[in-house]
């Protein structure tokens, strides 16, 4: 709650929603933890430094629509990850800066099937 109280909503109300709503979703029990948060409207420098140094023009191809260009580029992200961590969840996880409960949402999401 302090976590959710110190973050800077700049008066909308639906992203603090999404931003609970999605918590909810991803926690691994019935107590959301600060991990669990993770507002869209925060951009680390690093991430910010990123989109910046990225030639986007030689990556993506003219007229690709956001939505197919984020697929395809967090499905291999996360495939990569789990091959790389010989598909140990935590392992993976923490490769990506993610948690083991957001790794599952997305495995679910695009259709990642577990390994044995």
């Amino acid at each position: 709650m302090r976590l959710l109280v110190s973050l800077p909503w700049d008066g909308n109300v639906r992203e603090l929603e999404n931003t609970i709503e999605r918590a909810a979703i991803l926690c691994d029990e019935n107590t959301i933890r600060s991990e669990d948060v993770q507002p869209e409207s925060l951009g680390s420098d690093k991430q910010k430094a990123l989109g910046r140094e990225l030639n986007l023009e030689q990556v993506i191809p003219a007229g690709a629509g956001l939505n197919d260009v984020l697929y395809a580029i967090e499905d291999r992200m996360l495939n990569q990850a789990l091959d790389g961590a010989a598909f140990v969840q935590a392992r993976a996880a923490e490769k990506l800066g993610i948690t083991k409960s957001l790794l599952q949402y997305k495995m679910k999401k695009y259709g990642i099937k577990k390994r044995k």
